[in-house]
């Protein structure tokens, strides 16, 4: 910020952060600028070392907020070298300052606040997905670290990242960002079968034929209003998470994540027209099957 105000012809006179923290928990600062004319000279109050003292006291002043002290590790076994670097981020995380650090592998079901005040995956995407469904509705973060191929929603994919990202846990120097997830349920012949339940998804829901080898009539309903039909290989109903996941795959448009929208995109669509279609977070979509082609109606 110094350097972007010394470029655009601006001295800062003073700096300082507010006593209450941001929408996002994110700490917000305030800095006083003046504009220097042609051939003034005008030393900076502020310096770099002045801005590093007011960033320090920020922190240690909002830091009771959301000190994180208690870890959960989430770790994909599967991953090569998964248990070494578990082991390994947990002694880190115990010489920063932290608490508790446990170590699980099977499910974040259950989870709460109570426990912990963070889960760290390690894995890939799936296993951050897999751990954001354990834990909807507990309102702890999630924080990523990339073991596998595919580590677009995590933190850190080298191991010359990781010790800076659990340095910034440790010290409160994050933000976060809230991601919404879909909830869906299968209807068969007009009745919820007592073998289905809810289902969460962070990224996306797929209603996609079976065992057909030919494209299946899909009919699209909103809010309980008829939208559009389609015959193809499947439906993609995505987040702005996973928007760039199996909607971008297939033509759909990439979405802001933090952003609150629902994006509806045909699989190989037997059409000239193609286009995804957005809508609101709070909308309730049908994907309706007819019976004659062997569907059931799915929710």
């Amino acid at each position: 910020m110094l350097d972007y105000a010394a470029a655009s012809r601006f001295v800062p006179l003073g700096l300082s952060f507010s006593p209450i923290r941001g929408p996002e928990g994110n700490i917000e600062y305030l800095i006083w600028l003046r504009s220097v004319e042609d051939g003034e000279d005008m030393p900076a109050e502020v310096t770099a070392e002045t801005a590093r003292a007011v960033v320090a006291a920020a922190h240690e002043t909002l830091a009771g907020g959301k000190e994180m002290k208690r870890f959960l590790l989430f770790v994909n076994r599967r991953k090569e070298r998964a248990d070494e670097k578990a082991k390994a981020i947990r002694e880190q995380l115990l010489r920063l300052g932290a608490q508790r650090v446990d170590i699980e592998d099977q499910s974040t079901r259950g989870i709460t606040a109570l426990d912990y005040d963070c889960v760290v995956t390690l894995g890939g995407d799936g296993t951050l997905i897999r751990a954001a469904r354990g834990l909807a509705g507990s309102g702890l973060p999630l924080a990523g670290i990339n073991l596998g191929h595919m580590g677009y929603l995590t933190v850190a994919s080298k191991d010359a990242e990781i010790p800076r990202v659990l340095d910034k846990l440790i010290l409160d120097d994050f933000t976060v960002e809230e991601r919404m997830m879909l909830r869906g349920r299968i209807i068969r012949n007009g009745h919820e079968s007592p073998r289905d339940r809810e289902w969460l998804a962070l990224n996306e829901i797929v209603v996609s034929r079976k065992s057909s080898a030919g494209p299946v009539h899909f009919c699209i309903y909103v809010n309980g209003a008829f939208l559009n039909e389609y015959k193809a290989d499947g439906i993609i109903i995505s987040t702005p998470t996973g928007s760039t996941a199996y909607n971008l795959s297939a033509g759909g448009p990439i979405i802001d994540p933090v952003a609150r929208m629902t994006v509806l995109t045909p699989i190989c669509p037997h059409s000239l027209y193609r286009a995804s279609i957005v809508l609101r977070a709070e909308d309730v979509l049908e994907v309706r099957i007819p019976l004659e082609e062997g569907g059931h109606a799915e929710r």
